[in-house]
């Protein structure tokens, strides 16, 4: 395969791994010269030309510093780092079989996400072994695919408190799914899905009462805890008059 797309989901999976691999041992001429060899359908390929060429991406776009605090901190920020869709894969991959020490990660505004970069972050999150407190992905055009992705995920998920998916494209489809996972989930605490006032219309929110509504009762019903924010969303004036009523200040519009 020469491009990641040419990949099925396991072999995409695989080829991650020995990035990371590669990632980890920067600079070792031993290791590199080492073969990266994939199995498909039965057969070895060699692709240690994709295999290379990811990791020169990837280290292009973020800081050997930050490298290692991915692989090893309990903390990174990765902002604006102009990560796509494959990047969030590697990073998925890292914390959600290598790197239990991770508690904080930081992704705003990694547009290249996407929605399949939504579907790598949800798999992690449901790893048994990661143990992130805090994940920050604001306008990372996950839509509602890749948010929906996030919500399933939180349904298993033990230890997140802080998620923020600030314009994203998620309309009540989304608000829907959240409220849904919010059922099975009794840690987090706050979950952004607000617009910034500077946010690009292409790029917003759009929950209106139907998903406001869905999480105002999933909040209302079981859990005491969270607060959610969906300012600058499509939340009628009636829909935030009543609001309090139901859950009081915990639903900020």
């Amino acid at each position: 395969p020469e491009t990641v797309e040419n990949l099925t989901p396991a072999g995409a999976e695989r080829v991650a791994e020995l990035v990371l691999d590669r990632l980890a041992r920067l600079g070792d001429p031993v290791w590199d010269q080492e073969p990266d060899i994939l199995e498909v359908s039965g057969q070895l390929m060699d692709v240690s030309k994709l295999v290379g060429e990811r990791v020169d991406a990837f280290a292009g776009k973020v800081r050997a510093k930050d490298v290692q605090r991915l692989l090893a901190s309990d903390s990174v920020q990765l902002d604006k780092a102009g990560l796509d869709s494959f990047d969030a894969l590697v990073v998925a991959t890292a914390l959600g079989g290598r790197s239990s020490s991770m508690r904080y990660l930081t992704l705003n505004g990694n547009r290249g996400f996407g929605p399949s970069g939504g579907r790598a972050l949800a798999s992690m999150l449901a790893a048994p072994r990661q143990r992130l407190i805090s994940l920050l992905l604001a306008g990372c055009s996950l839509g509602d695919e890749g948010v929906e992705a996030v919500a399933e995920a939180l349904r298993s998920n033990r230890c997140l408190q802080i998620l923020d998916l600030r314009q994203n494209g998620a309309s009540d489809s989304s608000a829907c799914a959240l409220a849904a996972a919010i059922g099975d989930n009794m840690v987090l605490e706050s979950l952004y899905l607000n617009n910034d006032v500077w946010a690009a219309e292409e790029h917003r929110n759009t929950i209106g009462d139907e998903g406001c509504w869905a999480l105002a009762f999933a909040l209302a019903e079981g859990h005491p805890s969270l607060k959610v924010s969906l300012i600058g969303n499509r939340v009628s004036d009636d829909a935030k008059a009543k609001l309090k009523d139901t859950v009081g200040r915990r639903i900020r519009v």
